[in-house]
């Protein structure tokens, strides 16, 4: 920092923050390989942790941090999932897989519960890392930026409620395998 600055490592983190989600908006809108796409979800928000530590701000830090344990458990979890269902339909291939209500409750609603907590809906964990990345950005008068992440991040959040919704919902189009085993 002594040689560069601080405004230039701030502006360095900022911009590589940035650009690092908005690369992530159109290959999460055309994928098709669920495992992917739950890849381009990790690259918003490491993203998002660079943002927030690059606003050198305690708040920002410290929902980064937070952001990355919320982010690790509930990725965590949603790969298990997608590996579940890729074993039950027997591809990758989101387009091929629908009617997951119907056929494979269980499995569904834990796949609905990981896609909303990774996209930071309430009253899941990452909407409160988020949400105080995003006022940081406010609080350290940078405005601007933050209704440009929020932006990105609402992308990001199409893309990915897109996918996941079109699995969750529809007519069957393959026959399930089998379904997550509770095991109590």
């Amino acid at each position: 920092m002594p040689a560069v600055g601080m405004g230039f490592i701030s502006s360095l983190f900022l911009f590589f923050g940035l650009l690092t989600i908005a690369l992530a908006i159109p290959f999460v809108v055309v994928q098709r390989d669920i495992k992917r796409m739950l890849a381009y979800s990790s690259m918003e928000n490491f993203g998002l942790m660079a943002a927030g530590f690059g606003l050198f701000l305690p708040l920002a830090v410290e929902a980064s941090l937070l952001h990355m344990l919320n982010h690790a458990l509930v990725k965590y979890a949603l790969f298990y999932t997608a590996g579940t269902i890729m074993e039950a339909y027997g591809t990758k291939n989101m387009m091929r897989i629908h009617g997951m209500f119907q056929q494979a409750p269980r499995t569904a609603l834990f796949w609905l519960l990981g896609i909303v907590g990774i996209l930071g809906m309430p009253p899941m964990g990452i909407f409160f890392s988020k949400f105080y990345i995003l006022a940081s950005f406010f609080q350290g008068g940078r405005p601007g930026l933050g209704i440009l992440a929020l932006l990105l991040l609402a992308g990001m959040l199409i893309g990915i409620l897109y996918h996941a919704l079109r699995m969750l919902g529809g007519k069957p189009s393959r026959k399930s395998a089998g379904e997550l085993i509770w095991t109590a």
